[in-house]
C-alpha cells in the first residue's frame, strides 16, 4: 500500500512540474503596437513616457504576451523639433520600425467663461483684466488677456442690447457678451455738464437730485454755485434720464441725460 501511495506522489509531482513549467518562446513573428501610441497627439517641447505604450508579442507557435515599449524599443520618443520620427522596436529575432509625427504647439478652441461684460456709453472699454481661455492640441489650456488678442470694435450706439466681441488668438474664434448702459448717477454730485443740444450753454456745472427726482443746472461753485435752473426728469433705463417736451431751437424736443465720468451728457434722443 505504501508503494501505491509513494508511486502516486510521484506522478503527481511530476505532472504539477509539467504543468506550472513557463511555456518556451519560439521564434517571433509580430510585434504589434497598440493602437494608443498611434492616437496619441506628440506636440513639440512635451515629455512622453514609453512606459505608458504596450506592443503585442506573437510568436511562431500563436503563443503570445503583451510588453511595455521601454521593454523592446531601442530608442525615446523624440520631441524636440517637429516633424516625422522614427523608433525601433526589438525583441529576440524580430526587429521592426514605427513612425510618428510631433506637431507644433497649436490652439485647439478659446472660451470665454466669465460672465457678460458691462460697459458704459461714451467711455473706453477697459478690458485688459478681462480673459478667455486657449485649449492646445497637447491637451492642456492656459488664459489669455484680451490686450493680447484682436478684438472686434465695440458699439455704443444701442443701449441695453446685448452684444457680441469677437475675440481672435492664434487663429481660432470666441464671442463675448456685452451690453452697453449708462453709467450710474451718483446723488447729489455735482458734474461738469456736457451740452450736445445748446439748452445750457455757457454753464459748466449740473447736479442731480434723484429723491426729488429733478436735475438742477448750476453755475460755476467758485462763483456761488447759485441755481440757474430745475427741469423735471423721468426714470428711463440703464440708470439715465429723460427730460421731455424741451423747447429747443423752435422745437418741442426729448432729451436724454446720462453720466459719463464725472460728466452729465445731455443728447437728442
Amino acid at each position: 500500500m505504501k508503494k501505491i501511495f509513494s508511486y502516486l506522489l510521484i506522478c503527481v509531482s511530476a505532472f504539477m512540474l509539467v504543468g506550472c513549467k513557463e511555456p518556451v518562446y519560439d521564434k517571433v513573428v509580430g510585434i504589434n503596437v497598440n493602437s494608443k501610441f498611434y492616437a496619441e497627439t506628440f506636440v513639440v517641447g512635451e515629455d512622453y513616457s514609453l512606459e505608458d505604450y504596450t506592443a503585442l508579442i506573437t510568436f511562431e507557435s500563436t503563443i503570445t504576451k503583451t510588453l511595455k515599449l521601454s521593454e523592446i524599443c531601442l530608442d525615446n520618443i523624440d520631441t524636440t523639433s517637429v516633424g516625422n520620427k522614427t523608433l525601433t522596436l526589438s525583441y529576440l529575432n524580430k526587429e521592426i520600425s514605427i513612425e510618428y509625427e510631433v506637431l507644433p504647439l497649436e490652439v485647439v478652441s478659446l472660451t470665454y467663461k466669465g460672465e457678460m461684460l458691462i460697459l458704459y456709453k461714451g467711455e473706453p472699454a477697459n478690458l485688459d483684466d478681462v480673459e478667455i481661455s486657449a485649449l492646445y492640441n497637447n491637451g492642456k489650456d492656459r488664459n489669455v488677456k484680451l490686450r493680447d488678442t484682436e478684438v472686434s470694435e465695440i458699439s455704443y450706439s444701442e443701449v441695453g442690447i446685448e452684444k457680441y466681441l469677437s475675440v481672435s488668438y492664434a487663429g481660432s474664434v470666441v464671442e463675448i457678451p456685452y451690453i452697453v448702459k449708462y453709467k450710474p448717477f451718483e446723488n447729489n454730485t455735482f458734474y461738469t455738464v456736457v451740452d450736445n443740444v445748446g439748452l445750457y450753454s455757457g454753464e459748466r456745472f449740473a447736479k442731480i437730485d434723484l429723491i426729488e427726482m429733478k436735475m438742477r443746472v448750476y453755475t460755476d461753485p467758485a462763483d456761488g454755485g447759485e441755481v440757474r435752473d430745475t427741469k423735471t426728469i423721468y426714470a428711463s433705463d440703464n440708470n439715465a434720464f429723460e427730460i421731455r417736451n424741451i423747447f429747443i431751437n423752435s422745437e418741442f424736443k426729448t432729451i436724454i441725460i446720462y453720466c459719463l465720468g464725472n460728466s452729465v451728457v445731455i443728447e437728442n434722443i
